[in-house]
């Protein structure tokens, strides 16, 4: 491999990792969820930090840990609309309400009294704002945002029902991009779904431009040897 042909096609390998690099950070920021953990009691408080490339939705979830499983043979008690529990008096209608203050301002009453759906060890809850009464009529608050850049959410406990009091549940913030769920404007990170691909591409690059810059200097110096 000539001198010139060599250094630029490592500079072009160099400018390609570069760039895969910065991609895998976006995809990280863009697929991670956040945690925090938090006491179901009046006055709780749970603080998140997070981070958002672009705007995007803010999507929770609480999840309330099952308790043991009912004795053999117990009834299992039902839920309200005919839906049968899961041996669990955390079930839909167990009220829960959270404040959120958030990093625009703001300052909303989070519903999370209505259990989405259930997993092998919770039940999760999605919080959403409450819906308000006006003249008779459901109004639905606006939808919350996450600008691009650092975030900060804090989530007070308001209310809860008696059978949750004290029990240590975990407040989820969904990702931008799920498998199933995608905010408006994040549909570039499907590409990044093939980032194991563009990993092994490079990284074949980079093996056979090291054999062959090994190979040059092995034929320019056979003629000082001889």
């Amino acid at each position: 491999m000539r001198g010139k042909l060599g250094v630029y096609l490592w500079g072009l390998w160099a400018v390609a990792a570069v760039a895969f690099g910065a991609c895998m950070i976006a995809y990280s920021m863009a697929t991670t969820a956040t945690r925090g953990e938090l006491e179901l009691r009046p006055g709780a408080t749970v603080r998140l930090e997070l981070y958002r490339i672009q705007e995007a939705p803010l999507w929770m979830h609480a999840l309330l840990p099952l308790p043991a499983p009912a004795a053999p043979g117990a009834e299992r008690p039902a839920a309200p609309g005919g839906i049968v529990g899961h041996g669990s008096e955390m079930r839909a209608g167990d009220l829960l309400m959270l404040r959120l203050r958030g990093p625009q301002g703001q300052d909303l009453q989070l519903d999370g009294s209505f259990v989405d759906a259930f997993s092998n060890r919770h039940a999760m809850r999605e919080l959403r704002p409450m819906i308000a009464l006006e003249g008779g009529k459901r109004v639905l608050p606006p939808a919350v945002t996450l600008p691009a850049g650092n975030s900060v959410l804090e989530l007070t406990v308001t209310d809860v029902a008696d059978s949750l009091l004290g029990k240590q549940a975990e407040v989820l913030v969904h990702p931008p991009y799920m498998l199933k769920r995608v905010a408006p404007g994040y549909e570039w990170v499907r590409w990044l779904l093939l980032w194991p691909v563009y990993g092994l591409v490079l990284a074949l690059w980079a093996v056979a431009m090291l054999w062959l810059t090994v190979r040059a200097r092995r034929r320019r110096q056979r003629p000082a040897d001889a």
